[in-house]
């Protein structure tokens, strides 16, 4: 029973096991393989694969040992399953606080690529040097800068396949709602990221596309219904000299392409399909918990009480709302809209961090088993969540963007003012696509 004890203290919340042929060949810790990841000894879906190798055999200790507990004598069973409830749940809850704490920071990381690039291209463009700036902005300049937002995808997707894996070993053992609350607020974080993360390629394509347009006459239209006539796209060519000029086989870059070749959607739908199960996962009724006495680490009763149900409901609610309106974000992305024009996703995954926070401290009121993992979970949502600063990292792309396509526009703008784009035969519509038209 000594494994039992170990469980609770911090080293034991941060512990990871390194496995080799399925037994563990090393002891470490959450934080030094973090510090390894920031160091680029491992990459961040290394990290993840570890966590959930890790997981995986913890989870099968974690049966086994429920097995010898069902087998202690009657007078010993009391304590023993306090604490294996402690030993559980501070499993759950620190796995979660694991997976946040692995992504925390990444999203901003993956997005620097594009912030980078569009912050290079509007510095040559303020400088005037073009070539520089129209090499930036080429569409095979941008499709490199997305390499490291297809490993955090990939990372985002390995965690919520280390969720579900999780719940499907071990769900039926504690089916507590506030088990539930915690592993969809994971999911909430997850949703938030690839939203913003997928905002900000949305917002990298747009610009692209526009300069495309600008620099050879290619517009979205002209491209996917070949509308715009040879003399609109001379016109809009022939406000750039030679040098400041794409290449003409540069091309529009198709968003929904590129957030395929990301497997965007399929995050997307993984995390809501993921948080749609385990809102209907089984757990206890308010009835169920109030005949539920657990026993406390002395052998006393700890009784359920109503507010304990209540709180993980409400926070139940906050959630599915945040899942709901990031359901709307991420179809709204792959449309090319603009994640301002929602509004709301920062502020409702906000708001369902702290319904989290809240329920898992209601959890500790009213099982003390649970506190250790609570202190371990609450701590790390403290540490990584910020209701604006995703936004701001976000929005300071967005700037970006419209800056380089500002310069741009400048450049072209300045030799069309006498006739104007939209006055030659097949030019109106290709005007109003990049937004040139006479006025």
């Amino acid at each position: 029973m000594e494994n039992f004890r170990r469980y609770s203290d911090e080293e034991a919340v941060d512990r990871v096991y390194l496995l080799e042929e399925g037994k563990v060949h090393k002891e470490t810790s959450l934080s030094t393989l973090i510090e390894m990841r920031d160091n680029g000894e491992i990459d961040t879906l290394q990290l993840v694969d570890l966590i959930n190798e890790s997981a995986e055999y913890e989870v099968d200790q974690l049966l086994s040992e429920q097995e010898e507990v069902d087998n202690e004598p009657k007078g010993f069973k009391a304590k023993v399953k306090y604490a294996f409830r402690e030993k559980m749940l501070t499993f759950m809850y620190s796995k979660v606080a694991a997976y946040l704490k692995a992504t925390f920071g990444q999203d901003k990381k993956a997005i620097g690529g594009i912030q980078n690039q569009l912050s290079q291209a509007s510095a040559a463009l303020k400088s005037g040097n073009t070539k520089k700036a129209m090499k930036l902005l080429s569409g095979a300049a941008f499709k490199s800068a997305l390499k490291p937002i297809a490993l955090l995808f990939k990372v985002l997707g390995k965690i919520v396949k280390g969720i579900l894996w999780i719940v499907g070993k071990i769900g039926s053992i504690f089916k507590h709602p506030i088990v539930r609350i915690i592993l969809i607020g994971a999911l909430c974080v997850i949703a938030f990221q690839a939203i913003t993360t997928g905002a900000a390629v949305a917002a990298g394509v747009k610009v692209i596309n526009q300069v495309t347009a600008l620099a050879t006459g290619k517009t979205a239209i002209a491209h996917g219904m070949k509308v715009a006539g040879k003399a609109g796209v001379a016109a809009v060519k022939g406000a750039l000299t030679k040098e400041q000029q794409l290449n003409e086989s540069e091309d529009i870059v198709e968003l929904a392409s590129i957030l395929g070749d990301l497997d965007f959607d399929t995050l997307g739908a993984a995390i809501i399909s993921a948080a749609a199960r385990l809102e209907d996962a089984e757990v206890y009724s308010e009835t169920d918990m109030l005949s539920i006495a657990y026993m406390g680490p002395d052998g006393e009763v700890i009784e359920s009480t109503t507010a304990a149900f209540r709180t993980a409901d409400a926070a139940l609610n906050a959630e599915m709302s945040s899942i709901g309106i990031m359901k709307l974000a991420l179809s709204h992305i792959q449309r090319g809209g603009d994640l301002e024009e929602l509004g709301g996703v920062p502020a409702a995954t906000g708001e369902a961090m702290q319904a989290a926070v809240d329920a898992a401290r209601m959890h500790c009121e009213s099982d003390p088993a649970a506190c250790a993992g609570v202190d371990k979970l609450s701590s790390t949502i403290q540490e990584i969540w910020s209701g604006t600063v995703d936004s701001e990292h976000l929005s300071r792309v967005t700037q970006l963007s419209d800056e380089v396509v500002s310069s741009v526009e400048s450049i072209a703008t300045s030799s069309t003012q006498t006739a104007g784009v939209s006055s030659v035969t097949g030019g109106a519509e290709a005007a109003a696509q990049i937004g040139m038209g006479n006025t």
